[in-house]
């Protein structure tokens, strides 16, 4: 039997405190307790990745909390998550974040996704001293003054993994890179195009006048996006890259591409849900997507354990549950390292990831090595070495097709 410790609070749009959900379980008399706001999206077109943030951090807070709490220095704290709902809206989560700072005196959080809500919240998370686990493509957002840890591969680091699979494995020397209409999308079309050219892919563009004309909007009327996508027509791409599409987003991406013909590689720079993929059946087959499975090999008990309890509410283990179990863990142990003065004063976790800090890996047996990295690429360590990971559809199943160590 599994028992639900009085962990979890819900904010939601427009309200304070509007949920608390509890169950019976043992909790230590003397055990403190430690807040870590999540700010994930249960709705929108990030909800999908928000809800697997969630899970992941809700099964080790429970994990923790039947035991009796995460002990630093001796004492055991209880952890309590407050789950901040954004939509999928830069500028409520702000609001929301305020919230979580100021009426429920959050000092951690996980969270948000996507670049514009990550940009949008950063500047009250580094004014507060709040420190935090992001997923923000931006690599401005890296920086030694904050106390945001990235907490996934950005771009920069999985498109030259993308290019070394697509010429190697599928025989790719030209690419057409495809961007939602948002500002950060477009930067990661730029970025991609100019990636490309040093792994010898050539960029291909059809758009006459304006770069818009190559945006997928899922917005749009169908004639308008046949319009849009017929372009592939005549350059002819042997991939096509997409930036910025989210998961509800990329069956109708999928379908509109191959209405023109095209049959090739369609990529993915983020992570997408098989469980989608599947319903548009053979539109998905030979999409590639940022995220997969870690080898089982090797793998803890505690591991297991996690995934179990995952997967005891949702499904299915979603391709980018691996790196977001890491999220919560990583900030526990963090504080563990940097001691009792970390509960009041994040700010303590600074000398730690400044310096050469190295954690055990808790999710293997073996002695697997987690490292705070980006120096070389960001000028600080504000990087969980989380793997490089990408999968591959086929029929329906997901394969994972490359991993590599993040290592700069």
């Amino acid at each position: 039997m599994r028992y639900r410790v009085p962990v979890f609070l819900l904010l939601t749009a427009g309200s304070m405190l509007t949920g608390l959900f509890s169950g019976c379980g043992p909790q230590q008399q003397d055990a403190y307790v430690l807040k870590v706001g999540i700010l994930a999206s249960s709705s929108g077109p990030s909800s999908r990745w928000g809800s697997t943030t969630l899970e992941c951090a809700q099964a080790t807070a429970d994990y923790w909390n039947e035991l009796g709490g995460f002990e630093i220095d001796g004492q055991d704290y209880i952890i309590e998550l407050v789950h901040a709902d954004y939509n999928s809206d830069a500028q409520h989560a702000m609001r929301l974040v305020s919230e979580l700072i100021h009426e429920h005196d959050v000092r951690y959080m996980i969270g948000p996704l996507t670049d514009e809500a990550v940009v949008a919240v950063v500047p009250l998370l580094d004014a507060a001293g709040v420190a935090y686990i992001h997923y923000g493509f931006d690599p401005d957002l890296v920086r030694r003054d904050s106390l945001g840890l990235l907490g996934m591969p950005i771009p920069v680091q999985t498109l030259p993994a993308i290019y070394d699979y697509l010429t190697q494995d599928k025989s790719v020397s030209s690419v057409c890179v495809l961007a939602t209409d948002s500002p950060h999308a477009m930067s990661q079309k730029i970025m991609a195009e100019r990636i490309a050219e040093q792994y010898h892919v050539q960029p291909l563009r059809y758009s006459t006048f304006d770069v818009s004309e190559e945006n997928f909007d899922a917005h749009l009327p169908p004639n308008q996006l046949v319009r849009r996508m017929s372009g592939l027509q005549r350059v002819q791409p042997d991939a096509v890259l997409l930036c910025g599409v989210g998961p509800k987003e990329v069956p109708q991406a999928l379908y509109y591409i191959r209405q023109t013909g095209f049959n090739g590689p369609i990529v993915c720079l983020n992570s997408q849900e098989p469980a989608l993929l599947r319903g548009v059946g053979d539109l998905a087959d030979g999409l590639i997507f940022v995220g997969g499975y870690l080898s089982e090999v090797d793998r803890s008990d505690y591991y297991v354990d996690l995934r179990n309890r995952v997967l005891d509410r949702v499904d299915e283990w979603q391709a980018e549950a691996d790196v977001k179990l890491y999220a919560l863990d990583t900030l526990l142990r963090l504080i563990r390292s940097a001691g009792p003065v970390a509960i009041e004063d994040a700010g303590a976790l600074y000398d730690l990831l400044d310096s050469t800090v190295e954690l055990k890996d808790p999710f293997f047996d073996s002695s697997k090595t987690l490292r705070f990295v980006g120096k070389d690429i960001f000028s600080a360590n504000r990087q969980i070495s989380t793997p490089i990971l990408l999968s591959e559809m086929k029929s329906g199943a997901v394969r994972t097709v490359y991993c590599s160590e993040l290592t700069n």
